[in-house]
């Protein structure tokens, strides 16, 4: 697909300044067409792009499961009169 470039482009193929008129795969070329950064040069007719469509996703709320946390039983340590700890 042939397109006449507004800005410069640079890409591993060369560099090409603005007022370019460079062919490229259509896939490639129409990238660069709906950014803005060029313009086509075939009619609208001539080129065919595949668009994928998705289905809508549907959200819905979910009431969060509560778990109940199980602790360890503490331990207490009871001193005895009389005794001596070192």
């Amino acid at each position: 697909m042939k397109i006449k470039l507004i800005t410069i482009m640079a890409s591993p193929a060369g560099c090409y300044p603005a007022g370019a008129v460079v062919d490229l795969p259509v896939k490639q070329a129409m990238e660069i067409v709906r950014g803005g950064f060029a313009i086509s040069l075939e009619s609208k007719k001539e080129v065919v792009v595949e668009v994928a469509t998705a289905a809508p996703v549907i959200k819905t709320a979910v009431k969060p499961v509560v778990k109940e946390i199980k602790t360890a039983a503490k331990k207490t340590a009871t001193k005895k009169k009389g005794t001596v700890t070192k």
